[in-house]
């Protein structure tokens, strides 16, 4: 088979293979990642306790 005729059965399967019905199978080692973005990027938006000029907060405990 060339790819191209392995890319039209791909599209026309219409059934899970047993591979991915396998137990016993962590498809990420990481807790809480999706399969898809399993390699984490790091932390979105750290908690930052402090004040800063460009945030301007609203309460001052000085």
């Amino acid at each position: 088979m060339d790819r191209r005729q392995l890319g039209v059965s791909y599209l026309q399967a219409r059934h899970i293979s047993y591979g991915a019905l396998s137990r016993d199978r962590v498809p990420c080692s990481r807790v809480g990642r999706s399969y898809y973005g399993c390699r984490g990027s790091g932390p979105v938006n750290p908690y930052r306790r402090y004040c800063s000029r460009i945030t301007r907060c609203a309460r001052d405990d000085s």
